[in-house]
């Protein structure tokens, strides 16, 4: 699934040069998807672009991806587009980048602007910074494991997305701020609504969910999507590609899609420059905190998804 996963990470163009040969419905949409691969002899894994896979079995998953993915124009002319091989590093030299990374973010995160702060802005971004350094952690563990690589790498990419959001403003943080204590309330609601959960007066022993519930749902707060964050701060693109092919393998959906057993080593590796690019860019917004907020072109580029 790495493979499959990172042979989407493509470079959406102003012409419509590759749409010969397809579905009517496809030919409409001027898209010409490019590899955002540089050739083996000009990758340098201290600026690991966000795609690097062996793309040469697209051949044999062509006809399936193309009937699971008939409705959606960018998947579908991904397949026709992009049949190339590329020499991925090695793993040693992947690793060596992703502990940088977390190295590096794990400085970020003691400087003292996030080690001490106060206000929810720079508290969230320490939180989302420790966050990436644990699943940077996982994914250094779990490095010969493509699913658990893959869903890493999903997290991450729906965390850049959440921090990127919040660090636009104050008020985005403050807005942010109320989600997680909403959550609760509400599943807290839903289980007492439901019958599975109850709140006791500890003094009296006697159930207090009925004069309880009011107090939750007034806690409650209607956040904003993943998919609306990545639309108000210019990351749908990232949301629409990354994001949405991540998503397969976290829900299970890609059990005709893997591997051959031989071949999971080499989807794992190609999730690792992957993982590593999240890592830069995470570092990024907290690297340019508080003097301003990071664009999306400079977290596109960072990730690879842009020309410089």
């Amino acid at each position: 699934m790495a493979t499959f996963a990172s042979f989407f990470f493509a470079k959406v163009g102003s012409d419509d040069s590759c749409s010969d040969g397809l579905p009517s419905h496809l030919r409409r949409f001027p898209l010409k998807y490019k590899t955002w691969l540089a050739s083996a002899e000009s990758i340098d894994p201290k600026r690991d672009r966000l795609v690097e896979s062996h793309l040469s079995k697209n051949e044999r998953w062509a006809p399936a991806l193309a009937h699971y993915f008939a409705l959606t124009c960018a998947l579908a002319v991904l397949t026709i587009e992009i049949m190339k091989s590329v020499t991925l590093l090695s793993e040693e030299q992947y690793l060596l980048t992703l502990r940088e990374r977390i190295d590096q973010l794990k400085a970020r995160a003691d400087l003292p602007r996030y080690k001490y702060a106060t206000d929810d802005e720079p508290k969230l971004i320490a939180y989302f910074l420790k966050r990436a350094v644990q699943f940077g952690e996982a994914a250094f563990r779990t490095r010969d494991l493509a699913d658990p690589l893959d869903v890493s790498m999903r997290v991450l990419c729906d965390d850049l997305i959440r921090l990127s959001w919040l660090a636009q403003s104050e008020s985005s943080a403050a807005e942010y701020a109320k989600l997680p204590i909403s959550a609760l309330c509400k599943s807290a609601r839903i289980n007492i609504e439901k019958g599975h959960a109850r709140i006791v007066h500890s003094p009296t022993g006697k159930d207090a969910s009925v004069e309880f519930l009011p107090k939750l749902s007034s806690l409650e707060v209607k956040g904003k999507t993943i998919e609306e964050m990545a639309n108000e701060c210019g990351l749908e693109k990232l949301y629409n590609i990354i994001f949405w092919i991540g998503s397969l393998p976290v829900h299970a959906n890609t059990y005709f899609l893997n591997d051959p057993e031989g071949e999971l080593a080499k989807d794992a590796l190609s999730t690792l420059p992957a993982i590593n690019a999240f890592l830069r860019a995470i570092a990024l917004i907290a690297d340019n905190f508080p003097n301003r907020a990071t664009t999306p072109e400079e977290i596109m580029r960072a990730l690879g998804m842009l020309r410089h």
